[in-house]
């Protein structure tokens, strides 16, 4: 009776959901459990709406520069003086972009810091000018006009900045025309 006795207690345990185990020393271990997540979004896309230009201006004995303000508004400067006032010349303006992505998220423009433009003389004699400098390129956004390159979409996913900068010219320049490729990268913040 005894073993029987013995036997029951042991049944009953298990069954109580006791562990039944010897003594014995076994490795231990342990699990957990993460999640993977992923969130998808609109990727960022710019597209150009009008083009940085410094206008029509004269080559003088002096040397000069012209600066187009973010709002496209020129100032000049030294022998750098506009040709023109009237509709026959271009007219300087800022370069306007357009942006396009997630809704309510904040982005950043990035350019570098100076372009060279190419001229292509308009005198007969068919001299080379010289290349020009295009620096201090800053940008203005239309949702954060004082934070410089930073910017935030709307609800629709919508924004515009603009660009303006400084061109330098070199005294005695002749008849040319130039033109300087700016590369504009946005990223998300």
């Amino acid at each position: 009776m005894r073993n029987s006795a013995a036997a029951h207690k042991l049944l009953l345990l298990g069954m109580l959901g006791v562990p039944l185990a010897r003594a014995e020393a076994h490795g231990s271990s342990a699990a957990a459990y993460g999640v993977s997540a992923a969130q998808v979004i609109a990727p960022l896309a710019v597209s150009r709406e009008a083009d940085l230009d410094f206008g029509t201006i004269f080559g003088t004995a002096a040397p000069g520069s012209v600066t187009i303000s973010a709002q496209g508004t020129a100032s000049y400067s030294g022998g750098a003086q506009p040709a023109c006032a009237g509709a026959a010349c271009t007219r300087p303006h800022a370069a306007a972009f357009a942006v396009r992505g997630e809704p309510d998220r904040s982005y950043v423009v990035s350019l570098p810091a100076f372009v060279i433009a190419a001229g292509t003389s308009l005198n007969p004699a068919g001299d080379t000018p010289p290349d020009l400098i295009v620096s201090a390129l800053f940008v203005r956004t239309a949702s954060r006009m004082t934070s410089g390159a930073s910017g935030r979409l709307d609800r629709t996913g919508a924004d515009r900045f603009t660009i303006g900068g400084r061109l330098d010219v070199p005294s005695g320049l002749h008849a040319s025309y130039y033109r300087a490729t700016v590369t504009v990268s946005i990223n998300y913040i």
